[in-house]
């Protein structure tokens, strides 16, 4: 048996032997701590992720697992992790491989087809899945409950920006948000990679039960052009919603802020200028 319990918890998820890790920090925030896992062993060497999570923004944890045995594009998880309530000091975590790729970002029209189509298979494949997702602790963040959240959080603004929230919340109709599914809730174009004919989607903390709009209008929103058209496409979505679906995505902005706001995950102030600039 391994001295190091990394190396034995490396090994087990690989289901081979492992001389030697090297761990290097990569990032470390209110809600996670990522490392970076280079592994040796007789059979190859690669690069994997571990990370923990604050538990009360552990969905990834939960979610991701049940995402990849799916075959949905994510990542590819290893090991995972979800300590009982009665250990509050033990953190949920995750291993999985580090994926590589290029940036939607930097991509072509047919990788925002291609990414786009991808995300899509996630809204509808997870749609009837519901009550499994409510069961593995994803919120439910409906287009209704949206609006409330954004009402209250006019609160932590003053003067045009409390009257800009207002707006939005007015212009924002939750009647047409359509059926809920699983959201991604920030899915823009640094946060998909592409592959060959492979699409990740990566950061999943801030998923949720939702309405799917959310995602097209932080998706299209973050690309132009030809590009963002070729998105739209890919979304199955026609032109005249992205209007309802870029406000829905500004109030899950707002929403999330407010939120990191009240948990004291970022100074008042700090998320108070991130809702402000999530307005249009």
């Amino acid at each position: 048996m391994a001295a190091d319990p990394l190396v034995g918890l490396v090994a087990r998820a690989l289901r081979t032997d492992v001389e030697a890790i090297s761990v290097e920090r990569l990032a470390a925030t209110p809600l996670a701590e990522v490392d970076r896992i280079v592994w040796r062993g007789p059979s190859g060497e690669g690069r994997l992720l571990f990370r923990r999570f604050r538990r009360e923004a552990s969905v990834e944890a939960a979610l991701l697992p049940l995402l990849a045995r799916r075959g949905l594009p994510v990542e590819t998880v290893l090991a995972s992790g979800i300590p009982p309530r009665h250990a509050p000091e033990q953190r949920p975590w995750l291993l999985s491989v580090e994926p590589e790729g290029i940036e939607l970002c930097r991509g072509q029209v047919e990788d925002a087809r291609r990414a786009a189509s991808a995300l899509r298979a996630i809204h509808e494949g997870m749609r009837n899945e519901l009550p499994l997702l409510r069961a593995l602790g994803v919120p439910e963040l409906t287009p209704a409950t949206l609006r409330d959240e954004a009402i209250a959080a006019t609160a932590l603004l003053s003067g045009e920006d409390a009257e800009r929230l207002r707006a939005l919340v007015a212009a924002t109709g939750a009647e047409q948000a359509g059926p809920l599914s699983l959201v991604h809730g920030a899915a823009a174009c640094d946060r998909v990679l592409v592959q060959g004919e492979r699409v990740i989607v990566l950061d999943w903390s801030r998923a949720h039960i939702g309405s799917p709009l959310e995602d097209v209008g932080a998706l299209v929103g973050s690309l132009e052009g030809d590009v963002g058209r070729a998105a739209l496409e890919g979304l199955g979505v026609a032109p005249e919603r992205v209007p309802d679906a870029e406000r829905l995505h500004r109030l899950a902005a707002v929403r999330w802020h407010a939120w990191e706001a009240r948990e004291g995950i970022r100074p008042l102030r700090d998320a108070a200028a991130a809702m402000a600039a999530a307005l249009p």
